[in-house]
């Protein structure tokens, strides 16, 4: 009998460490959306890039659709491109840090 006990206060013990376990994956999944929050706002301040900004690479237009804030580094880019009817693509193109802000706004239509 006293052996049911001993395994029924080691039952208890791992319920309540799991119970402790899955707490803390929650909070670590509310501060990751903190820190990334945190990181899109650096990127603009530092960068001037957010969600719908239009930037270069190799002298193409592409319209950022994601973010990936990297360290204190230039952030990691995905973008749509621009089409020849001036309408942007919604296929997804890695730009990675290898893009620049235009010296000034399109002036073309199709943005959405």
């Amino acid at each position: 009998m006293s052996e049911k006990k001993g395994q029924r206060g080691i039952d208890k013990h791992i319920d309540r460490l799991k119970g402790q376990l899955a707490s803390l994956k929650q909070r670590a999944r509310a501060k990751q959306g903190e820190l990334y929050t945190a990181e899109l706002m650096r990127a603009k301040k530092d960068y001037g890039i957010d969600v719908g900004t239009i930037v270069l690479r190799y002298g193409k237009e592409y319209r950022v659709c994601e973010i990936r804030p990297e360290g204190l580094g230039k952030p990691l880019v995905k973008g749509c491109p621009r089409l020849k009817s001036g309408e942007f693509s919604r296929a997804v193109r890695h730009l990675y840090g290898q893009w620049t802000l235009p010296t000034s706004a399109p002036a073309k239509g199709g943005e959405r």
